[in-house]
């Protein structure tokens, strides 16, 4: 049989929350593009200070870090 990328199984992208240009999120996008699973970055304003609203602490990460891997919903 032939092997199968998580590409052809089509499944819903990962989003990252992050610095696209950090050391950190690039590690991450690196691992996912070696998987060949999709993903969208969602850029993280941190001279805003984002990551440590209460929103993103709440919704995100409860210690303000990033990046942040979120996996697809699955099913519809």
């Amino acid at each position: 049989t032939k092997p199968f990328t998580m590409a052809e199984l089509d499944i819903k992208p990962y989003t990252i929350y992050g610095v696209p240009g950090s050391t950190c999120t690039r590690a991450v996008t690196v691992a996912l593009q070696e998987l060949k699973v999709p993903y969208t970055i969602i850029e993280v304003n941190m001279k805003g200070q984002e990551h440590k609203s209460s929103k993103y602490l709440e919704t995100k990460q409860p210690f303000g870090q990033i990046p942040v891997l979120v996996r697809p919903h699955s099913g519809s």
